[in-house]
């Protein structure tokens, strides 16, 4: 189960992603968005990306002060934790993350 902090550090991947693929002229074919859940809801996390990809990978960034809704990740020196590759479904051009918030 992952922890509700997470979703903050899921988002920041999502936006890590989308400022490196402009870089080489790929892109995000949805836009990450902040979101907060409650305790014990469920839902899916998805990256779709306009060219095939020669691999997905979904980081976590741990915050320090998890409930300060304007609490910054800097993707430059934060340290991040991998999330396992069973843990996350892909096809072509499209990775799916499945949550749970828990406390």
């Amino acid at each position: 189960m992952i922890q509700s902090r997470w979703c903050s550090g899921i988002l920041a991947i999502l936006i890590n992603l989308l400022q490196n693929s402009y870089a080489d002229f790929e892109h995000m074919l949805n836009k990450p968005e902040s979101i907060v859940f409650d305790v014990g809801y469920q839902t899916t996390l998805s990256c779709e990306m306009n060219i095939e990809a020669d691999k997905f990978q979904w980081k976590f960034y741990p915050l320090e002060r998890p409930y300060d809704s304007k609490a910054v990740v800097n993707l430059n020196s934060a340290n991040f934790k991998m999330i396992a590759q069973d843990k996350f479904k892909t096809n072509k051009r499209k990775s799916e993350l499945n949550i749970q918030v828990s406390i």
